[in-house]
């Protein structure tokens, strides 16, 4: 066997196995991080609300910031994770005074799992549920402190997608929805309310 086919049977070899690497699926044991850019509507205490007879405190917002998380393969399909989000907004309206902004602040916790269907090795779509703390709050202007913090406990459930794009390198996208109980402090006392709301993500996930 000549030297330039055993060359090229070298080379076609770690090619084989590099395409075997970039292809291994998922399994118990594996961990994931993921970075990615998120949205959600926020719930917040307005302490200067319309109405003097009829005042209603619980105010939203769509509000768009970043994500962290870190999960875990307990099982080959089961995943167990924590993440971290930050949230803002800022919108401006035309009054008698120029623009007046409104400003709204708030971050999530997320603790879940997810259930993973693989439609082959480097693809993958994942369901799960998951308990979400929240807290937030808003100004209308920049006259006026900050408002009271609205605190919310919720249940998220949310559907999503893992595509590999590289070795140790994927996409992803996900959207849920969150069911919760928020609770505030009004000039008047405390204010309790239910509210449902979307949220969601996307961006890169890298699993070693």
């Amino acid at each position: 066997m000549s030297r330039s086919l055993h060359v090229a049977s070298l080379v076609g070899l770690v090619v084989l196995l590099a395409g075997s690497a970039r292809a291994d699926r998922l399994s118990k044991g594996r961990s994931l991080v993921s970075v990615g850019v998120s949205g959600h509507t926020g719930h917040f205490v307005d302490v200067n609300p319309g109405g003097l007879f009829n005042p209603i405190y619980n105010q939203e917002s769509s509000e768009v910031g970043g994500t962290i998380a870190y999960s875990r393969f307990l099982s080959d399909h089961w995943t167990l994770g924590l993440s971290g989000s930050y949230f803002a907004s800022r919108m401006k309206t035309s009054g008698l005074l120029g623009f007046t902004p409104t400003e709204t602040h708030s971050f999530a916790v997320r603790v879940g799992g997810d259930r993973y269907a693989f439609v082959d090795d480097r693809v993958a779509l994942f369901a799960g549920p998951g308990l979400q703390f929240t807290r937030a709050r808003m100004k209308s202007s920049d006259f006026e402190p900050w408002s009271p913090y609205a605190t919310e406990f919720g249940l998220d459930a949310r559907v999503g997608m893992y595509a590999r794009l590289a070795r140790s390198t994927a996409f992803f996208a996900h959207v849920g929805q969150v069911v919760s109980r928020t609770y505030g402090k009004a000039p008047e006392g405390n204010v309790w309310w239910w509210s449902s709301s979307p949220e969601g993500s996307f961006g890169l996930a890298f699993d070693f």
